[in-house]
């Protein structure tokens, strides 16, 4: 797999609409095996196919003073927040080419190597909640999920919670968790890390297992 290290924030609608272009290249292209985008995205809420308006707790004014755009995506779950300081993963590929089985093994499998990050590099216990499907610590959800998968190749994906602002999270019920708790590598470790330097242990542990390749696509 291909995969790409966005050193900027990125807008939203651009790697929306990179995904799409790359999840028709799978589609259509035998010898492209995939692609995983590590990004930051520029300050937005994301809402999912069961997402609800009423999940959004602030008005107009907040929303423009902290610029945040708006968004109804195709990709499972409620809604969340992306911005600065939260490394998103974006994995578009087939699961069966890719030698999984299901859904659920392929959304686990992934996690699984982010979370294996966590623990050794992070020294943060970290676990999976299938019920709640992400990471979690005791004191909060540190990764959402939420991905979506058209003909068994998949889009959209992970949003790791690094060091971002955690008042954009209380503007929201994230996933649609009414009162649900959110935190960060950084409340986790009191330490500051950048989403390339998280992107690049993360790429190493997948290096490990799968053979990747760095590239650009845009």
């Amino acid at each position: 797999m291909i995969y790409q290290i966005f050193k900027t924030p990125q807008p939203y609608q651009k790697i929306l609409n990179l995904q799409e272009s790359l999840r028709e290249k799978v589609f259509t292209d035998e010898n492209f095996k995939g692609a995983i985008l590590f990004l930051e995205h520029t300050p937005c809420y994301t809402l999912g196919i069961r997402g609800k308006e009423n999940n959004i707790l602030v008005n107009e004014n907040f929303l423009k003073a902290k610029g945040i755009e708006i968004y109804h995506i195709k990709r499972g779950g409620d809604i969340t927040y992306h911005g600065p300081g939260q490394l998103v993963i974006y994995i578009i590929a087939h699961i069966k080419k890719a030698g999984f089985s299901s859904i659920k093994e392929f959304t686990k499998w992934w996690a699984e190597r982010i979370l294996s990050v966590i623990k050794s590099e992070f020294k943060t216990e970290a676990f999976w909640d299938d019920e709640h499907p992400g990471l979690w610590t005791r004191n909060g959800k540190i990764m959402a999920t939420g991905l979506h998968f058209s003909k068994f190749v998949s889009t959209h994906g992970f949003a790791l919670n690094i060091n971002p602002d955690m008042e954009n999270f209380m503007g929201i019920n994230p996933c649609g968790d009414i009162g649900g708790k959110v935190t960060s590598l950084y409340k986790e470790t009191g330490k500051t890390f950048t989403h390339t330097e998280v992107a690049e242990l993360i790429i190493n542990n997948i290096s490990k297992i799968k053979e990747t390749e760095k590239g650009e696509f845009i």
